[in-house]
């Protein structure tokens, strides 16, 4: 059923932007409708996650998005430039200006913030300083 939810966000979502396309719908309402969409779509997704979660177990799990994660930097190194386009919008999920030199956006994927705040933590715990290390060597 929540995939079913998904897939009637997803369309409405489509639908709103061929709404704002055709100037049916004024830019308020359409951004209001956006986020109102993309909110309850990241509940569904979370959902659906901890769902085969629980299904799958979670070393399988931690297997797959290993392998994914590999492949994610070869369809990136060597794919077009569409399917680059859509790797870079699945990270930055609103809007990317890029002046020439510097870049910047509003709002970065909630997994890809999961996955820097989890490897932020991990090089915090990864520095050693001389004198800890020695003192664990007998």
């Amino acid at each position: 059923m929540t995939v079913d939810e998904l897939d009637k966000i997803n369309l409405r979502l489509k639908n709103a932007r061929e709404m704002r396309a055709d100037k049916e719908m004024d830019m308020d309402d359409f951004r209001t409708l956006k986020q109102e969409c993309e909110e309850r779509a990241n509940e569904l997704e979370l959902k659906l996650m901890r769902t085969d979660i629980k299904e799958k177990g979670v070393d399988d799990l931690i297997n797959q998005a290993i392998d994914k994660l590999i492949l994610f930097e070869d369809v990136y190194a060597n794919g077009t430039s569409a399917e680059q386009r859509s790797i870079v919008g699945s990270i930055f999920t609103e809007k990317w200006v890029f002046d020439g030199e510097q870049h910047r956006t509003n709002k970065v994927n909630e997994v890809v913030e999961y996955i820097y705040l989890i490897n932020k933590e991990l090089e915090d715990k990864k520095k050693w300083d001389k004198q800890r290390f020695f003192a664990l060597v007998p």
